[in-house]
């Protein structure tokens, strides 16, 4: 009994650092941060191989439902590559970064350009703006419909609120660059020398889940 509670604290832990990824995807992580957590996680796989054995040697695990019907290379395929790759890869990628970042990172800035994104999920964040320069697939900055049938088709000048750290960056939210109205008595009107008034910051919307 005490190696089944064992156990499936070891898997809450694992699984349970997926959640924060789930609510929130606000965390873009650093180049860095993500190569060092794929080599971390390939380094354990054989671990996580051995701990498996030891487990059903000492019957302490054994496989069960579909697994019974597949073949030894793809049990060990499922067990090991596809569970503890992928889910450690995002434990140490992400959940961790973003919780040092959220920790110790230091307040930023950053000038780009934002315009807005449809996405093709159906349940969760299908309004977007995609923030120049940020690439990373599981971010989203979600606004709502309303926001984006009055947005215009171009890219807007935006700085975006940020707090960052060694091993990432997390989007607080941003503000948006809009020329200032040129005065009642400038005898050109859209002067593109006029000064650039910063419109209050819109806040990260609350970032639901993957569909």
């Amino acid at each position: 009994m005490a190696k089944k509670i064992w156990i499936s604290w070891v898997l809450l832990v694992m699984l349970g650092a997926l959640v924060p990824l789930l609510l929130q995807r606000s965390f873009v992580p650093s180049a860095d941060a993500m190569r060092g957590a794929l080599y971390l996680s390939i380094a354990l796989l054989p671990v996580h191989g051995l701990w498996l054995w030891r487990l059903r040697t000492r019957g302490a695990w054994a496989p069960s439902g579909p697994w019974l019907t597949y073949g030894p290379v793809k049990r060990w395929a499922m067990g090991v590559l596809v569970f503890c790759a992928a889910v450690l890869w995002i434990d140490l990628a992400i959940t961790l970064p973003s919780l040092y970042t959220r920790l110790w990172g230091v307040p930023s800035q950053q000038a780009t350009q934002v315009q807005p994104h449809r996405s093709s999920a159906k349940h969760s964040c299908r309004h977007q703006l995609k923030i120049e320069g940020i690439r990373f697939p599981l971010f989203e900055f979600c606004i709502d419909a309303e926001q984006l049938a009055q947005w215009p088709a171009q890219p807007l000048p935006a700085t975006v609120l940020l707090r960052r750290s060694a091993l990432g960056m997390e989007v607080l939210g941003l503000r948006l660059v809009r020329p200032a109205p040129p005065p009642a008595d400038d005898p050109e009107p859209g002067n593109p020398q006029a000064a650039a008034a910063l419109q209050p910051p819109l806040p990260t919307p609350s970032l639901q889940g993957a569909p």
